[in-house]
């Protein structure tokens, strides 16, 4: 028992969650919300875009791609900081394509929020 217990306070210290609300017209749920800013996506991003935006500005850049997951593992409210702005719109667009894994807490489906997605282009 007490080793469960130190697992549960150790997941508890790494990952901030809210708990599911219940609505009370619908009896639904709403999804449970996880920072989690670690997540890798199962299918990568789409470097097509960042590509043409290299070859179009010849400088290298680092961005980082700020998103969130829904239940399904699609990305949504993306946005990036990339050293040149021109970066930007390609970081998210690449991102878009990505897909992750569906993450799940006590079987109920999460949505993460705070996935941090680093981006090297070097020239």
């Amino acid at each position: 028992m007490l080793r469960m217990t130190l697992t549960i306070i150790a997941f508890l210290m790494t990952t901030h969650y809210t708990s599911a609300i219940a609505n009370p017209e619908s009896n639904d749920l709403k999804p449970v919300t996880v920072h989690d800013p670690s997540a890798q996506p199962t299918t990568p991003p789409n470097v097509e875009p960042l590509i043409e935006v290299l070859m179009q500005t010849r400088k290298s850049a680092s961005c980082i791609v700020t998103l969130s997951v829904d239940i399904q593992g699609i990305p949504f409210d993306l946005t990036a900081k990339c050293d040149f702005a021109e970066y930007e719109p390609a970081a998210i667009e690449a991102m878009q394509s990505a897909r992750f894994a569906p993450k799940f807490i006590y079987k109920t489906p999460v949505i993460r929020v705070g996935v941090e997605y680093p981006i090297e282009l070097k020239m």
